[in-house]
């Protein structure tokens, strides 16, 4: 079903049947959920099989079901994660694939574009922000909040907000929450960086107030989620030596926290009651 990722595109794989469609189809695809799955793929870039089963299916047996039939119709191409077997297959929309959800869905084809897969040396925390921009639409359809928008690397590197202070957030989140709305500017942090670099992004953050959505200026808060404990005590102190607030979280406990937002109606000028510090 899947095929190794170099840094290129898909390497040769020896055994054909896994990197290739098969040629003899039984299945059918054009459900509701197969489009679904499509769209997501489209948003996001790049999707595990556990994330997509995390959006879309109530198993993940029954994602890896559905994932295959998309294959089998070239609607997705799959792969391994830098030739590891034991990790998730990484799955990305093909450009028949775009093409195929624009016409069901009647969306601007310019729009959906096929998925590329990242970079080895990037993969892992290109996965990592789909991480998190899977939590943020889980908590959006629970109601903890409206999620109007989630933003990826790629396209925030464009914006003259952030192209003006030199960075690029690894996401930006658009919510709405008891009647106002909020920008979310998001790190993602393995531990690779130096605290220089941390440092410095920091400082580049604390200087971004607003950014413009739909014509009008949006406050913007941080996030950094943040993938080991021992790493969160650096985090922090880099944080408030920069004075930039911020909310922090770790990976592991990030759906959590956004999970405490269920039923809160939360002013949005306090951090502390729309994303606890911890």
């Amino acid at each position: 079903m899947t095929a190794p990722i170099e840094e290129r595109g898909a390497m040769k794989c020896p055994d054909a049947a896994r990197c290739k469609p098969r040629e003899r189809v039984c299945s059918v695809v054009g459900r509701p959920r197969d489009l679904d799955v499509l769209e997501s793929l489209a948003w996001a870039g790049i999707l595990t099989t556990s994330q997509v089963a995390r959006l879309h299916f109530p198993s993940r047996r029954t994602a890896e079901r559905r994932l295959r039939a998309l294959l089998d119709h070239g609607l997705v191409r799959s792969c391994l994660q830098n030739e590891h077997l034991h990790r998730d297959s990484v799955h990305l929309l093909t450009p028949r694939g775009a093409e195929h959800l624009a016409e069901e869905r009647k969306l601007n084809q310019k729009t959906v574009r096929p998925g590329r897969v990242p970079r080895p040396q990037k993969l892992r925390h290109a996965l990592a922000v789909r991480d998190v921009f899977v939590e943020f639409v889980l908590a959006g359809r629970m109601g903890a909040f409206e999620l109007q928008d989630f933003a990826f690397d790629d396209d925030l590197a464009r914006l003259p907000a952030f192209k003006e202070r030199h960075i690029v957030p690894d996401g930006l989140s658009l919510v709405r929450a008891g009647g106002r709305a909020l920008a979310i500017t998001i790190e993602v942090d393995l531990g690779s960086e130096t605290t220089t670099t941390l440092r410095k992004k920091f400082e580049n953050h604390r200087a971004i107030k607003t950014v413009p959505v739909a014509g009008v200026d949006t406050g913007v808060r941080l996030l950094v989620v943040v993938e080991r404990p021992a790493r969160m005590k650096t985090v922090r102190r880099l944080l408030e030596e920069e004075q930039v607030g911020a909310w922090t979280a770790l990976s592991a406990e990030l759906e959590q926290h956004l999970g405490m937002l269920l039923g809160l109606q939360p002013d949005l000028g306090d951090p502390h009651a729309f994303l606890p510090l911890i």
